[in-house]
């Protein structure tokens, strides 16, 4: 499975956000739109992903409902009949937990972080994600990095620097993301 580590915070003043991010980003910004169906699902997280009526994306995660930065495993399965596979996922898990209509995200790249602008019914949120590669969850490698990531971050008072020195440090301190 592949991971990410994951901060979103909701935002209040969006326009300074904007342009403090543009600066640091390598790519983007791209503008998506999208809907996110959840179904039951126990042994984790089940989301259909759609973006067009012949674009969608299933996608399976776990991740600890927890606040501040989350670590999550994910799979993603790309359709090009989305509606087909909702209707099938509503007849073998039950109707959909909650639907997300509308979502709509400026997505921009800095390395191996993504940060997307969130626009939705519940508010406006930054997101950030690291992704890593693929690592076995039982490698003593994976557990170790782990427990340094989410212990720096959760024992500073500003989570999100601590999270973006941890990750920007190949980088150094002088790299403008560790600025934001």
């Amino acid at each position: 499975m592949a991971r990410n580590i994951e901060i979103k915070a909701r935002i209040d003043n969006i326009e300074a956000l904007e342009s403090r991010v543009a600066k640091i980003a390598d790519n983007g910004p791209t503008e998506i739109v999208q809907d996110d169906t959840f179904f039951h699902c126990e042994a984790g997280r089940l989301k259909l992903r759609v973006f067009s009526e012949k674009h969608g994306e299933l996608i399976f995660y776990l991740r600890a409902n927890q606040a501040g930065p989350k670590e999550s495993f994910y799979v993603r399965s790309q359709t090009d009949e989305p509606e087909a596979l909702r209707e099938t996922l509503s007849l073998a898990y039950g109707e959909e937990l909650a639907v997300f209509e509308n979502i709509a995200r400026c997505i921009l790249l800095t390395g191996l972080v993504y940060i997307s602008i969130e626009w939705r019914a519940l508010g406006t949120f930054l997101n950030l994600k690291w992704y890593f590669p693929p690592v076995s969850h039982h490698s003593p490698v994976w557990k170790s990095r782990t427990t340094y990531w989410i212990g720096s971050v959760s024992s500073h008072p500003s989570s999100l620097k601590a999270l973006m020195s941890t990750c920007s440090r190949k980088r150094g301190a002088n790299h403008p993301f560790y600025r934001l």
